[in-house]
């Protein structure tokens, strides 16, 4: 039964409600009103059938909320768009520089259709860890539980974009029949992770072999057969290496967050490890992208580049490195300071490769001119 609400020291008004109070879906989703938020403020025995929750009620036009071009970025994780949109330029590009022939119209609606299925995708895991408490034990405050959107419109907006990303990606299945098997898969896999009420992708272990895939070989294998017509090994590597590389970011997430993570009772990969352990496994794991990296450069780059590769990458990872020796402890800042310090290196890998390949191209380009 709810709670009668009362209101708590700024004279805001406070409902408590079960899980099996015939109200609680309308104020977890939003839909309760349109001007005004259900704002949870405690989440007990989340993700079960006596879960308790107290939501602060807060009028629209309070919530404070940043300017358009850094809310709605965030809301659709624009950011993490790198993940798919790294990986396709790489593909794109190699694919001028070596002359394959390409289906202008293929090209366009299979990198859109990635693009926005996404970030569906995206939507869909924070509406799904929102609902089941995941979220909302957690101290990352994402936009729905700021209050700058509702669960209801995340899922809606989740269903939007993968319908229109599935209609997108259509043209290259009828193609590409072959292209059915590649998703099936990582498709079939994620619904079921996503539609259990155990954990979300991020808090279970072993979900980095999806996050691999689908960041990885899955998709650039995938993208490769949908504008060319037919995969190649050089594809398949670069889907390792993006691959990794994303489930690398994924584990220094998860690292920042382990004290945390392991007292909600989170089973991810880096909580089963602890801290010392996940400590090497973060720097054997960055290793082994840089000597892939430089292994990848070997075979198919100039030999400019490979020299290069040995060199320029190792250095600036010495900082990531060196902060990771240093850190004692889960707890403090330490943690979050090394995480942000990690996507530098991590971006600044990306931008190594993003200059080699548009040079690439334009010595490809210069040379047929000439």
């Amino acid at each position: 039964m709810a709670k009668a609400p009362q209101l708590n020291s700024h004279d805001r008004l406070l409902k408590t409600l079960t899980r099996r109070d015939s109200e609680f879906d309308s104020y977890l989703l939003g839909t309760f009103s349109t001007q005004s938020r259900a704002i949870p403020v405690q989440t007990l025995n989340a993700n079960s059938d006596s879960e308790l929750v107290t939501f602060q009620i807060v009028p629209v036009e309070e919530i404070h909320q940043p300017p358009w071009f850094i809310k709605w970025p965030e809301v659709f994780k624009v950011r993490s768009l790198i993940l798919v949109a790294f990986p396709i330029f790489c593909l794109l590009t190699n694919n001028l520089a070596d002359e394959v022939p390409m289906d202008a119209t293929l090209v366009a609606c299979s990198v859109l259709s990635a693009l926005f299925i996404f970030v569906g995708a995206n939507l869909l895991n924070d509406y799904f860890d929102y609902v089941r408490g995941l979220d909302r034990i957690h101290p990352e405050q994402k936009p729905i539980q700021k209050g700058w959107v509702t669960a209801a419109a995340t899922r809606a907006w989740a269903a939007v974009y993968l319908a229109v990303g599935g209609l997108l990606g259509l043209p290259a299945v009828v193609v590409q029949p072959v292209l059915l098997y590649l998703v099936a898969l990582p498709t079939g896999v994620a619904l079921g992770a996503w539609l259990t009420r155990l954990r979300g992708l991020r808090f279970r272990r072993g979900a980095e072999i999806l996050v691999f895939l689908m960041a990885g070989p899955l998709l650039t294998v995938g993208f490769q057969v949908a504008v060319t017509g037919q995969a190649d090994v050089e594809s398949l590597w670069i889907g390792a290496l993006t691959g990794w590389f994303a489930v690398f970011l994924v584990h220094l997430k998860n690292f920042s967050s382990l004290m945390v993570n392991a007292q909600a009772g989170f089973q991810n990969t880096i909580v089963l490890l602890g801290f010392d352990r996940s400590k090497k496994m973060l720097a054997i794991w960055w290793l082994v992208l840089l000597i892939g990296f430089s292994a990848y450069q070997y075979v198919y780059a100039l030999p400019e580049w490979f020299v290069a590769s040995l060199v320029g990458p190792p250095l600036i990872s010495v900082s990531f490195w060196r902060k990771l020796r240093e850190v004692k402890s889960p707890a403090g800042s330490g943690l979050q300071k090394l995480d942000q310090l990690g996507r530098t290196v991590a971006l600044l890998l990306v931008t190594w490769w993003t200059i080699e390949n548009l040079c690439s191209l334009l010595m490809v380009e210069l040379g047929s001119g000439g």
